[in-house]
């Protein structure tokens, strides 16, 4: 017997009253469930100390986002992830993830500098 997931979308009141960050699951990420389905997320990201060189962080950050269609293509999850969660991040951007985003034209939170 072939068991089925079915994923049932949020609507914007019901992530709104769970006080998380809306996401949008695109359709193709889980077999089976071919809409983009709304939900909420939980924050991902990479930590560095203030001790990480300032060109290493630029570098890892840089590659991260050159790379993401790549990740996207081998899990389908990473294409949700995008520039404008990082507004939902609760510390300071590293000054060599800054010093990126800030080439790539990147609007960032005043809270993030």
């Amino acid at each position: 017997m072939a068991s089925h997931v079915y994923m049932i979308s949020l609507t914007d009141e019901q992530v709104e009253r769970t006080g998380a960050v809306r996401q949008i699951i695109p359709g193709g990420t889980y077999p089976g469930i071919d809409k983009r389905v709304v939900t909420t997320s939980s924050p991902v990201f990479a930590l560095a100390t203030v001790h990480m060189d300032e060109d290493v962080a630029y570098r890892l950050t840089r590659t991260f986002w050159e790379q993401q269609a790549a990740l996207t293509e081998t899990s389908a999850w990473w294409g949700s992830v995008t520039a404008e969660l990082l507004a939902h991040l609760p510390v300071d951007l590293h000054p060599g993830a800054l010093r990126y985003y800030e080439e790539a034209e990147v609007e960032l939170p005043e809270a993030l500098r």
